[in-house]
């Protein structure tokens, strides 16, 4: 989540160690802008990829804002581990 000073909470968004942050989304319930704006956040970073088919909220909130595109996508998070 994003701190009131605009830096983001995700302590792996800020480590230049780590390649790469999988995030499974395959239990999501629900999603909205806010999601969505953390989602952009360490979308910046390089090196976010979704895993796991997208559920019907986030589908949603990507075909309302047209952001589907930006996000690199996997089945599963084992082959999001390897883009």
């Amino acid at each position: 989540m994003a701190e009131r000073d605009g830096t983001c909470a995700t302590p792996a968004a800020a480590d230049p160690t780590i390649r790469r942050i999988v995030l499974d989304v395959s239990r999501l319930t629900f999603a909205d802008s806010s999601m969505l704006n953390e989602m952009l956040r360490l979308l910046r970073s390089g090196r976010l990829v979704l895993a796991g088919p997208l559920p019907p909220s986030l589908r949603r909130v990507f075909e309302l804002t047209q952001a589907g595109p930006l996000f690199p996508a996997a089945d599963s998070v084992e082959a999001a581990r390897t883009l």
